[in-house]
Order: C-alpha cells, then sequence, then structure tokens
C-alpha cells in the first residue's frame, strides 16, 4: 500500500487495531482462555477482510496471547497451559462486534482515498472497469467498511458508479462526457458565482488572489495541489457563499472534470509552456474583488467555455498512450456486453 500523506504516515495498520480489539475482548473475558476463533469469524464480527486479521491472529501467537489450534485457527490462551477448547456459539460471537467500532473510524477512509482516486482517474480515460470491493479492502489492509466508504465518496463526485447488482464500476470519462458536464457546469456555476458576490469575505478574497498571484509568478515550478488549491478556491470555496445547498448539490457530481484535471495535468501530464487557465482565474477573481456579479459570471462562463476543448485535448493525448497497468483490485470490461 502506497503511503503519500502525513495522515496515513501515523495511521495505525489495520492488523495492529484488530490485535489490539482482540486483546481487549480478552481482558474484558468477553474472549475466554480455552475460546477457539478463526480468520472467518473474527472477519465477520468486526466486518473487516481476513487478510488483516491473519496478520493480527499470528501477532497475538507471536506475543503468547492465543496458540494455534492443531485444527483451524486459533485458542485463547498462552501455549504452555493446556485449555479445555470451546467453540463459540454464533451469539457469543456476536458480542465480539462492538471491539470492532474502532476499526471504523469515519475518518479511516482518508488514509486510502487519495490512492484510489489517483488510479479511477488512471483508467477512466480507457474504458468500462470494474473496482471489487472486497478486493480494495484487501490490497489497502482496510475493512470493508472502509472501502465502502471510499467507493460511496468516489460516486458522490461522479467517478464510480454501482449497477442494480450492486457491483461498482469506473464511469469512462470520454469526450461526449465531458461536454456534457461542462455544459451543466456553464448552466450552474455563473449564476451560483453571480450570487456569491456579495457574500464572500473580503479577507477571503484577499486571500485567494495573494495564492493566484504566488502561483502565477512561479508557473510552471508549480506542483499539481498547488493547481488543485486555485480550482477549489473558484469552483467550490467561492461558490459554497451562494446560500443555495441545494445547487451546490446538484454541482457535486460535475467534480469528476476537476478531479480528472487535477491528475491529467502536472501529474499525468507535463504542464504546458503557457498557463492552462491562471489568466481566466485572474479575470474571475478582479470582478469579484470589485464586487462586479455580472462581470465575474460572464468571465466564469467563458473559462468553462474554453476550458472543453482544452480538457478533450487532453484527453486525447492521456488515450493515446497505453493503458496503465490495472491495480489487484480492478479488473478491465472491454469485452462485456
Amino acid at each position: 500500500m502506497q503511503q503519500n500523506t502525513e495522515q496515513k504516515t501515523a495511521a495505525v495498520p489495520l492488523y495492529e487495531a484488530i490485535a489490539t480489539a482482540l486483546r481487549t475482548a480478552i481482558a474484558q473475558r468477553v474472549l475466554k482462555a480455552g475460546d477457539l476463533i478463526n480468520e472467518s469469524m473474527v472477519a465477520q464480527a468486526f466486518n473487516v477482510s481476513r487478510t488483516p486479521v491473519k496478520a493480527a491472529l499470528k501477532a497475538l501467537i507471536d506475543q503468547n496471547v492465543v496458540y494455534k489450534h492443531s485444527g483451524r485457527g486459533v485458542v485463547v490462551g498462552p501455549s504452555n497451559v493446556k485449555q479445555k477448547v470451546t467453540r463459540l456459539s454464533s451469539f457469543e460471537l456476536s458480542a465480539l462486534e462492538p471491539f470492532g467500532d474502532a476499526l471504523r473510524s469515519p475518518d479511516s477512509w482518508i488514509q486510502v482515498y487519495d490512492d484510489v482516486e489517483r488510479e479511477v482517474c488512471n483508467h477512466a480515460i480507457f474504458g468500462p472497469v470494474r473496482i471489487v470491493e472486497t478486493e480494495l479492502a484487501k490490497s489497502f489492509d482496510v475493512s470493508r467498511t472502509v472501502a465502502h466508504e471510499v467507493l460511496m465518496r468516489l460516486e458522490g463526485v461522479g467517478l464510480v458508479e454501482k449497477d442494480p447488482a450492486g457491483r461498482w464500476s469506473i464511469v469512462p470519462m470520454t469526450a461526449e462526457r465531458v461536454r456534457q458536464l461542462y455544459e451543466i457546469r456553464r448552466y450552474l456555476e455563473p449564476p451560483a458565482l453571480r450570487k456569491s458576490v456579495e457574500h464572500i469575505p473580503q479577507e477571503v478574497l484577499n486571500h485567494m488572489w495573494e495564492r493566484l498571484e504566488a502561483i502565477s509568478k512561479r508557473y510552471p515550478n508549480v506542483s499539481e495541489a498547488e493547481l488543485d488549491d486555485l480550482e477549489k478556491d473558484l469552483h467550490f470555496r467561492c461558490l459554497s457563499y451562494c446560500q443555495n445547498e441545494e445547487l451546490i448539490k446538484l454541482l457535486g457530481h460535475t467534480q469528476a472534470l476537476l478531479i480528472n484535471n487535477k491528475h491529467m495535468l502536472g501529474g499525468y501530464l507535463k504542464l504546458p509552456a503557457m498557463d492552462p487557465f491562471l489568466e481566466e482565474h485572474r479575470r474571475i477573481m478582479q470582478a469579484l474583488m470589485q464586487r462586479q456579479p455580472d462581470a465575474a459570471a460572464q468571465a466564469l462562463d467563458d473559462h468553462l467555455r474554453l476550458s472543453i476543448d482544452k480538457t478533450i485535448e487532453r484527453l486525447h493525448i492521456v488515450a493515446s498512450e497505453p493503458a496503465k497497468h490495472l491495480p489487484s483490485y480492478m479488473t478491465a470490461l472491454r469485452d462485456t456486453p
């Protein structure tokens, strides 16, 4: 599993969290000396994949907290003390479930989201690809709950979708989809920005302007993250002041465009010699600083219109290159009806 953020570096590996949860269950005598447990039981009780459970049980064996059974599984207690082996009933097994709550932190998805988002964007250009939720959990050594949360969030921004059978797949980013998404954005974003102008605090605009100017002076010696931050300033932070939550929700699905552009521009593709959108952003920001709603809305519409051909051109360039290797949790569907 790749480790790209400080949050990931600081995160406790899932198998360690599972081992801790099992030690707690033993200390509180929910699991008692002589109880027989196995990978399948623990995975079911904690709603995680078997891979981290296997590693957790090995760690507990090494610590002499449990020992291998002659059959399948492990027995609670030190290996040098003979115990009467007891198989847990389904009722007793259900008592383990609360000990898995800590494994399902609301923020656990953050640990793997960026890596999965990048892989999804890398393959969205090359045709239909299925994502297997159980394999995703196994690949990143996380619970299925976390894997499902990642996929739900990717669905919310239009990058993946689920079919009636509950199977996940990447939504292909084609030229036609680019045109359709930009059409939606041109209908929604300029009016939203017009409504936002009077509500954006001056200090917020000043900060955005300073960031835009600083990055413009250093271009092309800028990072993918810095360019993405400029896009978020205009297309998320400014629009968030429009005081229309339903409109913001409607725009959520079009984020697939911004996210794909983020990974193509400066990531998959080399930055062009001329800046890709900085001057267009500057005209919009100037209108915002001067509190001119109509001018800001028009400049934004011009920016979106000009972005269509740029984005399609980038798609064609990327699509002309060999497709990247699929990770273990993805399967190509090109030959599937």
